[in-house]
């Protein structure tokens, strides 16, 4: 797992166009994209995630953003698991479908 974070980390820093990457998307069916920063998580009631969390965000075209972590799967390190904050649910996708998001 720490090789695959390794990896992952280094794909979502690297220069893209000359322009440094902390971020990494994958398109939504809803028009939008779901963001995976490099950035702590923070729960919404103000405490730290749990260790080795990041700050997930997708929106879509009907403007709902939606808020929460995410981590690599210890068991498949192939997948991306997030903890959606509003409505609570845990989803996976797959590392292989994020590209990288240049910073603004």
């Amino acid at each position: 797992m720490k090789r695959l974070l390794a990896v992952l980390l280094l794909a979502l820093t690297s220069v893209v166009q000359a322009t440094e990457v902390s971020r990494a998307f994958i398109p939504n069916q809803n028009g939008g994209k779901i963001i995976f920063t490099l950035e702590d998580c923070v729960w919404p009631d103000e405490n730290p995630g749990p260790a080795r969390m990041f700050k997930v965000l997708s929106y879509s075209t009907n403007t709902r953003v939606m808020l929460g972590c995410w981590t690599l799967l210890k068991q498949d390190q192939t997948q991306a698991v997030v903890v959606w904050f509003d409505p609570v649910e845990v989803k996976t996708y797959p590392i292989s479908d994020m590209r990288p998001m240049p910073n603004m």
